[in-house]
């Protein structure tokens, strides 16, 4: 295995087997990384705000109990770990047009310094075509990215400059190689962020995340800019408590959607926009525990699916949540998918049939006794169809989850190594995978 001396847009990646060490919750790597997860829904501030009649009645949700024991595969898989010298890991990922994939992220280029914003391209057989670093600031980072018609790519995330401390919105634009055609960033004198990114009908490009210069507390903050990175409008969203939108859609009639969190009570948030950016509908789903909602699908026979995860008054515990809302963000069921302290639902795909098909990490899924990437498929109705559990006895987290025409689901997060020579680092965790049947 060759090791690369990292270097501003070139290559360099290693691709390296995965190496399975067990680790349990006690372990303090594990702490941190579910702090990581969770910091922002615990760091909402608990104002007063005008929420009074928006939440959406609190019935009891259905728990799922899993019965899977580690079985047989049931369809075909690639699994890899990716990385360098120090520590990488991704979080959007877009299907090219070519049958590969394209990995955002952030990377290390020394031990213990800032990260910089990265991209990772490998072809429909899982080799790396190219991978390059961007940034404009001391530390940066990019957190969805799709293909762009004209073949290119467009990243969006967050750049920090470290002399004046503006921690903004970022987006970078490339060609079909990697090379960069701009890179802006968004924002005001406080802080911003980019979390989830699409291209419109219309060509132009649109992100959400949060901001913290306009509105009180923080508000949901969406931004369409043309395909050069010229802004068309920016707008903020929310009550006097934080908001912040995680995932975006474009609706046919030109509207959008998004899921995200918000509220006293750390809600899911979900709003409507016109193509205008004019607020529809906006509306906060929960009870007195804390709910998120990581992304939003549209449901092929209406309205919308929804995944994320939830707390429970009953223990400290953070449980995988699904949903599926009417057009008016109405709960038409929900239920609940316990892990053993921890289980994150972070993606989600509507599938052609009615159903939908849900990617994230878990511990003690069944008999799964380790932190393990999982993706499973759900009917119409929230009834379990299958599971697939991804990898051994390494922390793996799976982040996003995208599906091509011919069957074939890619996902990618990042793994923690526990002791050997990358004890405490982390590696890019990317699968492949295909269900019996597709």
């Amino acid at each position: 295995m060759h090791r690369h001396k990292p270097v501003k847009a070139q290559n360099k990646f290693i691709k390296r087997g995965t190496t399975m060490i067990k680790l349990n919750f006690k372990n303090p790597i594990r702490l941190v990384l579910v702090f990581f997860v969770l910091v922002f829904a615990f760091s909402c501030t608990g104002k007063s705000d005008n929420n009074a009649g928006l939440n959406s009645s609190a019935e009891p949700t259905d728990i799922v109990k899993p019965e899977i024991t580690n079985p047989p595969r049931q369809g075909e898989a690639v699994e890899l770990t990716l990385g360098t010298d120090f520590n990488d890991s991704a979080k959007g990922i877009a299907i090219c047009d070519d049958g590969g994939v394209l990995l955002a992220g952030k990377t290390q280029t020394k031990e213990k310094g800032p990260y910089e914003a990265y991209l990772v391209r490998l072809d429909k057989n899982n080799t790396v075509l190219w991978n390059k670093i961007y940034g404009q600031g001391d530390e940066d980072g990019v957190f969805a990215v799709t293909q762009t018609r004209d073949k290119g790519f467009v990243a969006a995330g967050q750049t920090t400059s470290a002399m004046t401390k503006d921690v903004n919105a970022y987006v970078i634009k490339t060609d079909s190689q990697g090379n960069l055609l701009w890179q802006k960033s968004f924002g005001g004198s406080d802080k911003e962020d980019a979390h989830s990114l699409i291209e419109l009908a219309d060509g132009n490009l649109l992100f959400s995340g949060y901001t913290y210069s306009k509105g009180e507390g923080g508000d949901a903050y969406i931004v369409k800019i043309s395909s050069k990175g010229d802004m068309i409008w920016e707008k903020n969203y929310g009550s006097e408590s934080r908001e912040d939108l995680f995932s975006v859609k474009e609706l046919p009639n030109g509207h959008i959607v998004g899921i995200g969190i918000g509220g006293k009570n750390n809600d899911i948030y979900a709003i409507e926009l016109d193509a205008r950016g004019n607020l529809v509908q906006e509306k906060y789903i929960g009870d007195e525990y804390m709910e998120q909602g990581n992304d939003i699908e549209i449901a092929p026979a209406g309205g919308y699916f929804i995944c994320g995860f939830k707390a429970t008054n009953s223990t400290n515990y953070v449980y995988m949540y699904i949903a599926k809302l009417n057009k008016n963000f109405e709960k038409e069921w929900d239920k609940i998918y316990p892990g053993e302290s921890f289980s994150v639902a972070f993606g989600a795909v509507a599938e052609k049939d009615g159903s939908f098909t849900i990617s994230g990490t878990t511990k003690n899924w069944g008999k799964i006794q380790n932190d393990d990437g999982i993706l499973f498929n759900v009917s119409a109705q929230g009834e379990t169809n299958w599971e697939e559990i991804f990898g051994d006895e390494d922390i793996e987290y799976i982040n996003s989850l995208e599906k091509d025409a011919q069957g074939y689901y890619y996902m990618t997060g990042y793994v923690v190594h526990a002791s050997g020579p990358r004890e405490s680092t982390y590696d890019i965790n990317y699968v492949k995978y295909k269900h019996q049947g597709e």
